[in-house]
């Protein structure tokens, strides 16, 4: 199950990679970080 969860993770965070990249052009790394923590927080 550790698995799926770390998958979703980064599936997750590429949608907001490209996201940021088209629509902001902004460093994506920065949520990137954000999502993890807040995805480690919710466990």
């Amino acid at each position: 199950f550790h698995l799926i969860f770390l998958i979703s993770i980064i599936l997750f965070s590429i949608l907001i990679f490209t996201k940021k990249k088209i629509y902001k052009g902004e460093n994506p790394n920065l949520e990137h970080e954000k999502l993890v923590e807040n995805n480690f927080n919710n466990t």
